[in-house]
């Protein structure tokens, strides 16, 4: 599953918080964020809500013995850990996840990004093509393009 193999990789980040200060989990909060993140969160305040929303699945699989941690309490952590470290371990969790798709289908999609535009340059969109995993229902991996092209060239370079 999906989310013990998370909690098992996120739980190697070093806590840095003051232990005599700590209510939840590191791994309750970081799994939270992912998942939130995944789910289009572009906040501290919107994972906590979509968290909220979501209370009841999130307490299927988390322990959260003080509730749900506030938005304030997330932005701490993520103020205290150490970023190299997450991003490491995130990169390696999703590498294992792409390991195990082997087989599996990957849909390859292109888009443009309406009324985006590359900074300095006033008709030039943004084109991204993305690999979306069906089988973890995640996108795992975009490339920016320089202009509209065929979506599989993109990738053989990723």
């Amino acid at each position: 599953m999906i989310k013990n193999k998370m909690i098992d990789y996120f739980g190697i980040i070093t806590d840095q918080r003051q232990k005599a200060k700590i209510k939840h989990k590191l791994t309750d909060i970081l799994f939270i964020s992912v998942v939130g993140t995944l789910a289009n969160c572009d906040s501290w305040v919107a994972i906590e809500d979509f968290v909220n929303d979501r209370s009841e699945f999130f307490k299927k699989y988390l322990s959260l013995s003080y509730g749900i941690p506030s938005h304030d309490t997330i932005q701490r952590v993520f103020e205290w850990i150490d970023p190299k470290e997450f991003r490491d371990t995130f990169m390696k969790w999703i590498g294992e996840i792409s390991a195990s798709l082997k087989g599996s289908i990957i849909a390859i999609d292109g888009k443009t990004a309406c009324g985006a535009r590359n900074s300095g340059e006033e008709k030039s969109p943004i084109h991204i093509v993305s690999a979306w995993a069906s089988k973890y229902r995640i996108v795992i991996g975009q490339v920016k393009t320089d202009e509209k092209s065929n979506e599989i060239t993109a990738f053989q370079n990723f």
